[in-house]
Order: structure tokens, then sequence, then C-alpha cells
């Protein structure tokens, strides 16, 4: 999220949707030991196990309900990862109840819910919870992937989820394409499609993706949205595409809000998307379509798999080496809240900086923010390529 520069620093939920100093999971139950959960990381692949080949793949799981840990368990899955992967997307979908998962590589753990929200992975219990691999510098990873489904503030009375992953082989392109399914509350879409066009130069400039608009839908009658996720189950958009959603306002006065860092990728789960508040764009001279498509471009890199540089209580850093940090140290007024005019040097430029800038400047990315962006399984390869 891209949050006003007038933002308070208060305690957070979820940290892709909210505005609001560090980003801690609350209530979770964490596990004493990787036992807890009972996940069975395995050194080598079983015979059944999903092979993925680029193509979107949907698995339905059962659920445990012993509710070990304080969540209902699914089975383990499998997925084989070939040599050339590039990059895999996981996320685990029980409609608006929350979610997260275990993951094991190799015969070791990999990602633990005592370890949820710390580097690299940063995961969070969230709706429609999402993983990416790699989201750093690393390598893609390779070998036998073991991912656990979890389900929280369930009953014992049975059900499902839906486990999706989305898969990326062969090199990273230098240049791609993401279809974007454009959501407007009103008849009159200029001022949306300007902001994403604006979107679309920064991207390209900074991580050489472009954005085409592939559909376009009419969004919600009311003025004021309490919350993205409700509203993203019910998009109708290209299976292929990023919603993009445009309302009049966000409930908490958010610039914009992306359904997740990573967002899923799976149409019709609660975090498939970004929304975007138009009212907060405008003023007695009309539109102002560079910053809305500055938040555009923001809310499209959470969704694709970019943290923000620093948090705005300076804490965590995302997972990238050559990103800028501001720290707490840097907090001039002690108010909890890094502005752009406390962190040193040209940190505030990043496109991933927390909050809106003050002053106009070219926002920018990161060699290593553009590889994250581009290897993306959301990402299209550029049609002139593929000729």
């Amino acid at each position: 999220m891209r949050c006003p520069r007038t933002a308070v620093a208060v305690p957070i939920v979820l940290m892709s949707l909210a505005c609001r100093g560090e980003t801690e999971p609350t209530d979770l139950p964490h596990s004493e030991t990787w036992t807890c959960t009972e996940l069975d990381v395995l050194p080598e692949c079983p015979e059944d196990a999903i092979v993925l080949t680029g193509e979107p793949i949907a698995v339905d799981v059962d659920l445990d309900w012993t509710l070990q840990c304080g969540a209902a368990v699914g089975p383990v899955l499998y997925v084989a990862l070939p040599d050339e992967l590039t990059a895999v997307h996981l996320t685990v979908d029980a409609g608006l109840t929350e979610t997260g998962m275990e993951l094991g590589l190799d015969g070791a753990p990999l990602v633990t819910r005592d370890a949820w929200g710390t580097l690299p992975q940063r995961l969070y219990r969230a709706r429609a919870s999402s993983a990416l691999l790699p989201n750093g510098d690393g390598p893609p990873p390779t070998g036998c992937l073991a991912v656990l489904p979890l389900v929280f503030d369930l009953d014992a009375d049975g059900g499902s989820a839906r486990v999706w992953i989305h898969s990326r082989l062969g090199a990273v392109p230098d240049r791609g394409v993401l279809p974007i399914h454009l959501v407007r509350t009103d008849t009159d879409d200029v001022d949306a499609r300007a902001a994403i066009g604006v979107a679309s130069r920064i991207l390209l400039e900074q991580a050489g993706i472009q954005l085409e608009i592939a559909s376009v839908e009419a969004g919600p009658d009311e003025p004021l949205l309490e919350g993205p996720h409700d509203l993203l189950m019910t998009l109708d958009g290209p299976a292929d595409a990023a919603p993009v959603v445009f309302v009049e306002l966000l409930a908490g006065g958010a610039l914009g809000e992306a359904g997740g860092v990573p967002a899923s990728l799976a149409p019709g789960t609660p975090s498939h998307g970004v929304v975007l508040a138009l009212e907060r764009y405008r003023d007695h001279e009309g539109f102002d379509a560079q910053s809305a498509g500055e938040a555009v471009a923001h809310e499209l890199g959470h969704y694709l798999g970019l943290f923000h540089t620093s948090e705005m209580g300076g804490g965590p850093h995302d997972p990238l080496a050559d990103t800028p940090e501001c720290r707490r140290e840097h907090d001039a007024n002690g108010d909890g809240a890094l502005q752009d005019d406390e962190c040193p040097g040209d940190v505030a430029g990043n496109l991933m900086f927390h909050t809106h800038l003050k002053d106009r400047r070219p926002l920018v990315l990161t060699p290593s923010q553009a590889a994250v962006l581009r290897r993306s399984p959301a990402i299209l390869p550029n049609p002139e390529e593929t000729r």
C-alpha cells in the first residue's frame, strides 16, 4: 500500500493492506517445533508429485480438523521443481477465511509459522495467503517442495481449501506484458485509463513491463469501499489479467491497497487484484493522473511480489540487497512514522517507498526489484519477442 504522508503508525493486521507501522502477524498460534503440524519434508519427491508445466494448477484438498496448533491442516503437497524453473507462486484459498502455509525444500524446513514475518519470505496469515519463490536475489529453488496448507478460525464440521500453483519456466525475459482487467465505479473511465497509462510508462521504463487493458468491468456503486476482499472475489475478468479496481474512497483514507505481497494470481480469490481511491487524486484543479498512476504502479509492485523497501516504522526491510533502507534511527521527530524528508539520500525516490512523496521526482526500481517483477508468472511474453 502507498500511504498518505499524514498517516499515523498504528498496529497492523495484514501487511499488504495497511498503512501502519511495523508488520507483525496478530493472534498467530506459534509452533514450538516443526513437528507441530507434522510437515513431512522429503529429500526426494514421491512419484505422484505435482509436475510444473508453466500452466496454472489448482488442487482441492480436504482439511484435517484436528486443529493442530490452532489451524486446520491439509495434506502435504509435493511439487517437483525443475531445473528450468524461473519462479513458482503459491496460494492457499479458503474464501474469506484466513489461510497460511508452511514450506519445506529437499528434506529441510523452508518457512515455518514461528518464522512468519521474517526474511526472506515474510509470509503472513491472510485471506488467500500467497508466497513467491524466489522473492529475493537468490536463484530459483530446485528439487522437491513440500507445501502444507493451513486454514484458521474454523470449526470442526469439515471443509476444504484450494491450493493454486502458478509457475514460470525458462529464462527471465527482458520485457513483458501484464494484462489489466480495469474495474471502475462510474461510466466515465478517462481518469482510470490515464492513471494506468502513467503506471505503464513507469513500469516499462523501470522494469520492461508494459500494462495493457484487456477487459473492462463496471465496479461497485458505493462511494466508500470498506475492504477489497469481498469485491475482488466477485470480479469477472480474464484468468491472466490483473484486476485494477478504481473506487471513490477507501476505508481509513488509504490511497490504494493490494490484495497481498504477493497477491493471488487466481481469479475469484479474495486477494486477486489492487484497489485505488480516485477521490484522493482529485482537487480543485482536476484529476492528478501522475500521482494516481504512481500509486497504481506501486500497488502492482506489491501484487507481483515486492515489499516496501522499509516499513513506516523503520521495521522489516525487503529481501533485496540493492534496495535502500530507512531505519528507526532516521525518525527525527520521534513520531514512529518515517517520512520522505527523514530518510537519507534518495531512499524515498524508490517506487516501493511506503508513503506518497511531498515533492515531484522520478520514481525508480533497482535491478533486483525489476527482476522480481519480470519473473512473476503473471507477466506474459512480449509479443514482439515471440514472433
